[in-house]
């Protein structure tokens, strides 16, 4: 922690409290700024008052005239010439903090003097230059939202005499890993694994987005794609805080949050997805020491404080309700009252800083579980969620938590075998089509007719043409069946006769996926415009395997047995470019997918450990304030 930028706030409260202007007579003569005119008294006053040494307040007040005076001018330019000055923090990569001994260096705090009607990219280049580091991705961060290159400084809310965040990530040598390449490659995955599932198509890894209860959720399909990689960039942001990289973590989470902002409000105010990214970016705040970023930090933790109270209800009922008395979001809650005892303390709230503090060190006490105890149950083969969450489901009794456990563990298999029956019937559903009115073909009704030993394709084309009519296909199927067979030949030269070359080559260039381009032009019969608009549509529609409100990826499934009756009959040789990037996009799904496929509940192991070094720290410094 910066002790001396905290002594300078605590003067500077005493200041406005006693409505001393620094830069006014008789602390400053007019005409002659230079002259130090400090009176000993007022020196002798808040020496005794903040027990600080005088020449520690005698320094922090010449400090501030100074910088006064010079702000006064700064606004006096802009006024005249319209030259805006901001304050830039920057935020240094673990790799580049690792590389110098001192962590702070002249370079990471500067102004730069700019014209609000320039674009980001100008302030870009003026930070670069200020850096000397045009080989490294910078983000630039203001008022808690992206500075994009392409729109004015003034469009962007960027304010005369605003604070700058500069995050710094460094690209390493001969590789891709960089925050930027990591971005875009989670936005491409995860669109990719949405769409998977949104087509049916389960072999391999895919995404959806289920609620508490595995249901899966219908949303518009803009939502969708703003949720799915909003939550994909959330989880990799939470895999670079388990490493304590939070540059590049924070870097992810602004990410994120500009995708969370294209969703509806309403869906974003009734679950808690939203307030757990306000969460994670202010704790990063907090370990980067980023305290120009406080006024964004308590909106944040309003925010998450909001939707945690609708979300869980004030004394957690809700949630309760839900899951029970072993619901395990009180360490979110332990983490949130610390934070904003962490703001109170900075904003000199002296009573509300230590009603905080104390509230957060009885939960910690209630939260924390013993050390030999979690050895006792990982070396069981138990995860360290398992084992953490289970022993404080049961205050500590081990074989109370192993039967937790245990407990826990049948109920996410019954969900994902009833998650997985809900697909095989849907990629069923989808294989055996539509009736002639346009409902689909009932599973169960084609299950069961199949299971008395007739003909799968007929018992499908029976239930078609009837409507799903049990009676009528069963009639078909045992004295019409020359005509069921008339039926599917003339389908099936159909189908061919629409699916030409040239369009379906015409429709792989565009990116579409080639089994799926040849599916709908036989459905349209070959009406490429028709396609087009399928396709576009399934293309925009996202979903991902996160409860919403209770944001794990727990359903990203891996699963590469393709039976005889889901696999397509049909299928032709891709070209060598689609190949090669269906090669690429495979790769960069393995390499992402590792962030994304937690436990469901992986975000609330909180250990407590950080928490509990955070607030013995801002405990002395609140013990030395008078």
């Amino acid at each position: 922690m910066d002790e001396r930028k905290i002594l300078i706030n605590r003067v500077r409260k005493e200041l406005l409290k006693d409505d001393i202007k620094l830069w006014l007579p008789p602390y400053t003569q007019e005409g002659n700024e230079n002259t130090n005119t400090l009176p000993q008294e007022l020196i002798s006053r808040y020496s005794s008052l903040l027990q600080i040494s005088q020449d520690n307040v005698r320094d922090i007040l010449e400090n501030l005239r100074s910088h006064a005076l010079e702000k006064l001018q700064r606004n006096k330019r802009f006024q005249q010439d319209g030259i805006a000055t901001l304050y830039i923090q920057v935020v240094k990569s673990k790799q580049d903090q690792a590389s110098t001994s001192n962590s702070t260096t002249e370079n990471d705090n500067f102004q730069v003097d700019i014209h609000l009607s320039d674009s980001g990219q100008v302030l870009r280049k003026s930070c670069l230059d200020r850096l000397e580091c045009h080989a490294e991705s910078i983000k630039m961060i203001c008022n808690g939202r992206i500075i994009q290159d392409d729109c004015s400084l003034l469009d962007q809310k960027v304010k005369h005499n605003g604070r700058i965040l500069i995050l710094k990530t460094i690209k390493q040598q001969n590789t891709a890993d960089s925050t930027s390449t990591k971005i875009a490659q989670a936005r491409k995955a995860a669109a990719t694994l949405s769409k998977r599932a949104d087509d049916g198509d389960y072999d391999g890894h895919y995404l959806e987005i289920r609620d508490q209860n595995g249901v899966l959720i219908p949303l518009e399909s803009s939502t969708k794609k703003s949720l799915v990689i909003a939550m994909s960039l959330h989880e990799l942001a939470r895999s670079y805080m388990d490493r304590k990289n939070y540059t590049e973590a924070l870097s992810l989470l602004f990410e994120a949050d500009k995708e969370f902002s294209q969703c509806d409000a309403d869906i974003l105010n009734s679950v808690d997805n939203y307030a757990n990214l306000c969460l994670d970016i202010v704790w990063c705040y907090l370990r980067l020491k980023c305290l120009d970023c406080l006024s964004d930090a308590e909106l944040r933790l309003e925010k998450c404080a909001q939707c945690f109270a609708r979300c869980y209800g004030h004394n957690m009922e809700r949630l309760t309700a839900i899951k029970g008395a072993n619901s395990h979001e009180a360490a979110l809650f332990t983490r949130l009252h610390l934070l904003q005892g962490v703001i109170a303390f900075h904003k000199g709230n002296k009573s509300k800083c230590q009603t905080l503090f104390q509230q957060v060190e009885s939960e910690i006490e209630r939260l924390k579980v013993k050390e030999e105890s979690l050895t006792q149950l990982m070396v069981m083969g138990f995860s360290s969620v398992e084992a953490r969450l289970g022993l404080r489901s049961s205050n500590g009794n081990v074989q109370k938590a192993i039967a937790y456990i245990m407990e826990r563990q049948m109920e996410i298999k019954k969900r994902k075998e009833a998650e997985n029956e809900e697909r095989r019937k849907k990629r069923k559903r989808e294989r055996l089509g539509k009736t002639i009115r346009g409902q689909w073909v009932d599973v169960e009704l084609y299950d069961s007719l199949v299971s008395m030993g007739h003909d799968k394709e007929l018992v499908a084309e029976a239930l078609r043409q009837s409507e799903n009519d049990i009676v009528l296909s069963l009639q078909a199927l045992n004295d019409g069946k020359d005509v069921l067979r008339a039926c599917l030949t003339e389908k099936s030269s159909r189908k061919k006769s629409y699916v030409s070359e040239e369009a379906l080559a015409q429709l792989i260039s565009m990116g579409f996926d080639m089994k799926k381009a040849k599916a709908s032009l036989q459905r349209h019969n070959g009406n490429v415009e028709r396609v087009l608009d399928e396709l576009s549509s399934q293309l925009s529609i996202m979903s991902e395997s996160t409860a919403i409100g209770n944001s794990g990826f727990e359903n990203i499934e891996t699963n590469n047995n393709q039976t005889d009756e889901d696999a397509s009959s049909d299928t032709l040789s891709e070209d060598d470019e689609y190949n090669e990037n269906k090669e690429e996009l495979e790769k960069t799904i393995e390499d992402i997918v590792p962030d994304l496929k937690k436990d469901e509940e992986d975000y609330l192991n909180l250990s407590l450990d950080e928490e509990c070094e955070i607030l013995q720290e801002y405990q002395v410094l609140l013990a030395s304030m008078k």
